[in-house]
């Protein structure tokens, strides 16, 4: 007979979830399945995740979704006691999670795949994530209320920044260190410097920088760049009466009619007629 974890036990009954910091030990294996969802996030050491009768190497940086009913268990065989971070939480709040962010996130696939879904991070993302998870800690233990909403909120992110992913042209493994920069590149801050700051963010040559963009996503550095630039300026006159010369300069764009003829190519017409059409 399976063994099965009840919310009811679980999960504080009004806010609806739990945040736990758990210590998995060099023990074996303790296969159960639950009532409710969680997610797990391997910080420090890489696990094996043993779900619904086959294994996955996990390494770290690994977030994991698990689904009510997966049968599972991490098994630590690093030969010391690590830490993995666990979300656990309801199925009202779940499920009304993935009726939010359906038909455009990919809720079914994710809620009927064969084993648990999981996604490695890279660091920039991990650091988010952490970011995000500490911020619940700042909430009074007896606020349920604003922790439910807090949580609640935080889940929408995760799922939608970090289980929703474009996948690049090039399917290869991407580099680490690509990874990180091409993340760091969406501050403003960062592309607003142009491919100088990017190459510098690398620790590559630019010459180097610009060729891994090209093979693992089949356009050129300046190309990256400036589409960030190009979706940044869209949001920006949807979301603020700044001239346009303005957006432009704070972009990174330094001509004016470059921009002109690039924001028409990505969407069809001049930024005047694109803020004008909201």
């Amino acid at each position: 007979m399976k063994d099965v974890l009840y919310a009811s036990d679980q999960l504080e009954s009004v806010c609806e979830f739990r945040y736990n910091e758990c210590i998995v030990k060099n023990d074996g294996l303790n296969f159960h399945s639950h009532d409710y969802y969680e997610l797990f996030f391997l910080e420090d050491s890489p696990q094996v995740h043993y779900v619904n009768g086959d294994c996955f190497e996990l390494p770290k940086n690994s977030l994991v979704f698990v689904r009510p009913d997966d049968y599972h268990d991490f098994y630590n065989n690093t030969g010391r006691d690590v830490t993995v971070l666990q979300l656990a939480f309801s199925l009202d709040m779940g499920n009304g999670l993935f009726e939010f962010l359906t038909p455009l996130f990919p809720s079914k696939q994710l809620l009927c795949a064969k084993y648990s879904p999981y996604v490695i991070l890279n660091s920039v993302e991990a650091k988010s994530l952490l970011k995000m998870i500490a911020s619940l800690n700042t909430i009074a233990v007896d606020d349920m209320i604003t922790k439910s909403i807090s949580m609640r909120a935080v889940l929408t992110q995760i799922f939608s920044k970090f289980f929703y992913k474009r996948e690049p042209e090039n399917k290869e493994e991407i580099p680490l260190w690509l990874l990180d920069t091409c993340s760091a590149m969406n501050k403003v801050s960062n592309f607003s410097e142009g491919l100088s700051r990017m190459t510098e963010l690398s620790g590559k040559t630019k010459e180097h920088l610009c060729r891994s963009v090209k093979k693992y996503y089949g356009i050129t550095a300046a190309d990256f760049i400036n589409d960030l630039r190009l979706t940044y300026i869209a949001n920006r006159l949807l979301n603020s009466d700044l001239d346009i010369i303005d957006i432009c300069y704070e972009s990174g764009f330094s001509n004016l009619g470059w921009m002109y003829t690039l924001f028409k190519k990505k969407y069809g017409c001049s930024p005047a007629a694109f803020r004008k059409n909201i």
